[in-house]
């Protein structure tokens, strides 16, 4: 009985896109993606080539995000690139994340990289860290680097490869971490080594927290040390650092040692 509720839900709303109204089309295509059935994609895909009223296009477009349809993933990405509505686009930029099994993470990457509009961008940005697709982070690196001369691009790569727990985002996030970075960078940087479980970045972010010229970030690097110190039981910030500085000197004798004994 539910289930033919809905689907005659489905059909109402389906035929109230045509109604005259500019509320009642809004309405309609927001409850449309409520109800997740695809039966709604082509009607919406119809409205959509034809619809004049600005809210009403972002509710059918964030309605055809919902349901993430494959064959209404062409009409999205043109609007992503064409639609004078920044609002409009925001809600494609963040509605590609229903469409994972249509469009590659490194094609997100590359629509990114093509993008001017700040806000669309830090959409986009949240979108990948969302997907969490690790194959991403190589080309992220190179861009990270060949990007230099947009600082708001670098800022968007950092955020995305520091959401992950890699390796090979460590080295990244170290350098970036230092004095002689943007704010910014340091600020994401910080807040990325907060966000992993690699307690190897416990030396780093004491160094922060006593040395960052930015007060603001000294107190989220203290802020991430005192949750740490407190969920491995130490009594206190120092006296963990200290120990870390400990198992790290004799992590380096031992090597020596080996080194030695090869010799």
């Amino acid at each position: 009985m539910m289930e033919m509720a809905q689907k005659a839900d489905v059909k109402k709303n389906i035929s109230l896109l045509q109604s005259h109204e500019t509320l009642v089309r809004l309405q309609a295509a927001e409850m449309l993606g409520k109800l997740l059935d695809p039966l709604a994609v082509k009607p919406l895909l119809a409205l959509l080539e034809i619809e004049e009223e600005v809210k009403v296009r972002r509710a059918i477009v964030l309605s055809l995000s919902l349901l993430g349809a494959k064959e209404a993933l062409p009409s999205l990405l043109d609007i992503l690139q064409n639609d004078p509505d920044l609002e409009t686009r925001r809600n494609v930029a963040g509605g590609l994340r229903f469409f994972s099994e249509d469009i590659s993470s490194q094609e997100i990457v590359e629509i990114l990289f093509q993008e001017t509009e700040t806000e669309i961008r830090d959409v986009l940005t949240s979108t990948l860290v969302f997907i969490r697709d690790d194959s991403i982070i190589p080309p992220l690196l190179a861009k990270f680097r060949g990007a230099a001369k947009d600082r708001h691009l670098q800022e968007c790569c950092l955020e995305i490869i520091g959401s992950f727990n890699d390796p090979r985002a460590k080295e990244l996030l170290i350098s970036c971490s230092s004095e002689d970075n943007p704010e910014s960078f340091r600020q994401i940087s910080t807040l990325a080594m907060g966000r992993t479980d690699d307690i190897q970045f416990v030396p780093h972010l004491y160094d922060i927290y006593q040395q960052d010229p930015s007060e603001k970030i000294r107190d989220c690097a203290h802020q991430i040390l005192e949750e740490i110190s407190i969920a491995l039981n130490f009594r206190s910030i120092e006296q963990m650092v200290l120990e870390f500085k400990r198992q790290e000197q004799q992590k380096q004798q031992k090597q020596q040692q080996q080194q030695t004994t090869k010799e």
